[in-house]
This record gives structure tokens, C-alpha cells and sequence, in this order.
């Protein structure tokens, strides 16, 4: 049996896909210790009976929710087969944030590019194969709401699952956090293996000074993490945590604006069309004098033989017709 978790951020798509691969099969509960609601299915690919759970939508493994301490220790320790993130693909910069933690992390991961109708409506074209060479992982798009996608989506996660293919991709962080890393990960590795997490994952979380990464290594680091802290600080101008964060946008950025692109509209309406040419600079004014021009000659030249027959009909209707009627009323000329 294959074992996946579905991770993204909230209103990302994530239970809308769950749903599209479970259909039925599912079961809900609450993850033991705490009140947040645990999903889970399962659907068979290929004569292999695939287990998913859907993990509460999170922005970040920060542990500071109950939704993230969920999803970071299913993902840590019981250490699924496959992770499927969910990216909202007319949102992609701001959900591929969770993705450069996926990739700290080092699991087998599948991408999900959801929403892709809504982007092509918004003109957003995202180069799916350059953007899975970038994470090395497999990119797959999706329409969940309409069941498009799915297939290549199973075939995807048996893949990953039979090759057990982690990403190498990684952010590469600022000089001075990356030569943190090199000093600690040396010494936390052997506590990182027991723990079955990745040792530069846990140099990052200590210099991020997560508290359940300072738990794990029994604080024994306290006073080297303190060290680098301080070095990454006066070198930099700012806190570790912050630099950290500022890596990870920065590749963002960088991927996004490799892999997607806005398409000009091709179709342009015929109020743009009009718009482009009154507004023009050069042709607006002469535009507006041809105009005026057109009134004028259209009152003065096509009015005038109406307007002895209007005058005909306003002088029967409101003159005649009301002498008629006030005659009839009796009422003295």
C-alpha cells in the first residue's frame, strides 16, 4: 500500500482534490491530542490500494497552530511515501512558499498545479516542465473541480512512491546563513538520523530557532546557535529567521518569474477598440471635431425637412387639440 499526504495552503483546492481521487471512500476523525479534523481515503491505481490523508491547510511547518503542528509531524514522522502539494495555480508565488519548506524537508513530492482553468481565463501561462526541472519533482496540472488531471496525478504518485526520488532541488540561502549551516549540520546529524529527519533540515529550524528543533538536539547547540545567530546578525543587519525567509522569497521570485507568464489578450472587445482610437493622442482630437462636425451637418442638412412636419404635428397635438378639448368642456374662447 502507498501512503500520501495532501499538503497546501487554505483554499488552495487541496479537499476539492481530495475529494476527486477518494470519491467515497473516506473516513473522517480528529488527529489524536488536539480537536483538528483528520480526512482520510483511499483509491486503488493500478492493483495498488493508495491510503491519502488530507492534511489541514497551512502556510508554513512553524508549529505555532495546532493545523501545523498536525501536518509537520505526519509529514516528519510518519514520513508518508508520497507528499502531493497543492499549489493554487492563479496564486503560484504565494503558495510555492510552502513548497520551498517541502523541499528543506526532503520527501518524495508531487506537485499539483490546481486551478488551471481559472488561469488560463486570467491569461497566466505557467511552463509546467520548466518549472518541474527547476524542483526537480514531478509537476502535474490540474482542474480538480472538474476532474482534469487525475489520471496523470496517480500515475505520478505511483512513480514517485516506486522510486522514492527525493528533490535535490533546495533554496540556497544568503552566504553568511548558508555558512550556519555548514558549521551545524556536522554536529546535529547524528541526533537528525535517530529522529529520521534531514540534517540540514534541522540546522535550518535551529537557526530559525524553532522551539521543537531546540528540543530535539536536548538545547546541547544552545550556545554554537547562539553564536551563529549573532555572526549572521552583524554580518547582515538582520535576524537569522528574517534572512532565512528572505532566501526562500527570493527564489520564489526567481522561479515564478521564470515559468509564468501573462499572455496578451489576442480578443479585444469592441468598446477596447474604440477606447485605443478616442483616447489616442494623435487622433483623439481630430476625432472629436469629426464628430461634433457629424452632429452639425446631421441637424442642420437631414433635420431640417422634418421640421416643418414636427412643427405640423406639435401645433395639432398641443395647440388644436387642446382648443378642441377645452371647447368641449365648455370653457369661454
Amino acid at each position: 500500500m502507498i501512503s500520501v499526504a495532501i499538503a497546501g495552503n487554505p483554499n488552495c483546492g487541496k479537499t476539492t482534490l481530495f475529494n476527486a481521487l477518494t470519491g467515497s471512500r473516506q473516513r473522517v476523525g480528529n488527529w489524536p491530542g488536539v480537536t483538528v479534523e483528520r480526512m482520510e481515503g483511499r483509491y486503488a491505481h493500478g492493483g495498488t490500494d493508495v491510503k491519502v490523508v488530507d492534511l489541514p491547510g497551512i502556510y508554513s511547518f512553524s508549529a505555532q497552530s495546532p493545523d501545523e503542528r498536525v501536518s509537520r509531524e505526519f509529514i516528519l514522522h510518519e514520513r508518508p511515501d508520497v507528499v502531493i502539494n497543492v499549489l493554487d495555480a492563479t496564486n503560484l508565488e504565494r503558495n510555492l512558499y510552502l513548497t520551498t519548506l517541502l523541499l528543506d524537508i526532503q520527501v518524495p513530492l508531487v506537485v499539483v498545479l490546481n486551478m488551471m482553468d481559472l488561469a488560463r481565463l486570467r491569461h497566466l501561462r505557467i511552463d509546467v516542465e520548466h518549472l518541474a526541472r527547476h524542483l526537480d519533482c514531478p509537476v502535474i496540472p490540474v482542474t480538480a473541480s472538474k476532474g482534469i488531471g487525475l489520471d496523470a496525478l496517480r500515475v505520478a504518485v505511483a512513480e514517485v512512491a516506486q522510486s522514492r526520488h527525493i528533490p535535490s532541488a533546495h533554496v540556497v540561502y544568503d552566504s553568511e546563513v548558508e555558512a550556519a549551516i555548514g558549521h551545524l549540520q556536522p554536529q546535529v546529524t547524528e541526533v537528525a538520523l535517530a529522529g529520521r529527519v534531514d540534517p540540514r533540515w534541522l540546522a535550518i529550524k535551529l537557526i530559525e530557532e524553532d522551539a521543537i528543533a531546540t528540543t530535539m538536539t536536548g538545547g546541547v547547540h544552545t550556545e554554537r546557535v547562539a553564536q551563529e545567530l549573532a555572526r549572521i546578525r552583524r554580518h547582515t543587519g538582520d535576524s537569522a529567521d528574517i534572512v532565512v525567509a528572505d532566501g526562500r522569497y527570493g527564489f520564489i521570485h526567481g522561479l515564478v518569474r521564470d515559468v509564468m507568464h501573462r499572455e496578451l489578450e489576442l480578443r479585444r472587445t469592441l468598446t477596447d477598440l474604440i477606447d485605443s482610437l478616442v483616447l489616442n493622442r494623435l487622433f483623439g482630437i481630430p476625432l472629436f471635431f469629426a464628430v461634433m462636425f457629424a452632429v452639425f451637418f446631421v441637424t442642420v442638412n437631414i433635420g431640417a425637412p422634418f421640421i416643418d412636419f414636427f412643427d405640423q404635428l406639435c401645433g395639432t397635438l398641443f395647440v388644436g387639440g387642446v382648443r378642441h378639448l377645452l371647447s368641449s368642456w365648455g370653457v369661454p374662447a
